[in-house]
């Protein structure tokens, strides 16, 4: 009795072994590598060229995070494939202020903002395509630096340029 048991045992073993291999696709396209995240870098420092006094603390900086008072939530995904997504949920601007010569921020929470681009690298930079678009940033060991060089500032109304500004956006890898 137990010598059928494992004589049927090892049948029914073969057969599933001899199915699987039978019914195992040869179709290249689903032995293609899943597209993963690889990367993930986070905004931590925001410098213009000029410095201002947002905040109204009596010290003139360059740093918009700390003037601004506020969280900068943006970051950059980057996919296997060499395409990648940037999120923001904050967006901020700077204008002139109601006295001559001074100037105010604003620093506002909104819905998720999203932008999906494609990306290359050297050993140096990444470059970024979005619409178009191309972005270049250069790579400090985790630290990934974009300038913007002609980031707007607003009159006190909002609805003109008077002026511009360079940025230099810096992210960290996560």
């Amino acid at each position: 009795m137990k010598t059928t048991i494992k004589n049927n045992l090892k049948k029914t073993i073969l057969a599933l072994l001899i199915f699987a291999a039978f019914s195992c696709s040869s179709d290249d396209s689903n032995n293609e590598p899943a597209v993963t995240i690889i990367e993930t870098w986070k905004v931590n420092a925001i410098a213009t060229a000029n410095t201002y006094d947002l905040n109204n603390d009596g010290s003139a900086t360059s740093d918009l995070i700390t003037e601004l008072g506020c969280t900068i939530n943006q970051t950059i995904t980057l996919k296997s494939d060499n395409t990648g997504t940037i999120k923001a949920s904050t967006v901020f601007t700077i204008f002139e202020g109601t006295t001559v010569g001074t100037f105010e921020g604003l620093c506002l929470n909104t819905d998720e903002l999203t932008e999906d681009f494609s990306w290359s690298e050297t050993e140096t930079s990444r470059t970024y395509t979005t619409n178009g678009t191309i972005f270049t940033g250069t790579l400090f060991g985790n630290q990934l630096v974009f300038i913007a060089s002609e980031f707007p500032i607003y009159n006190n109304a909002g609805d003109d340029i008077v002026d511009t500004d360079s940025l230099q956006i810096t992210y960290t890898l996560q």
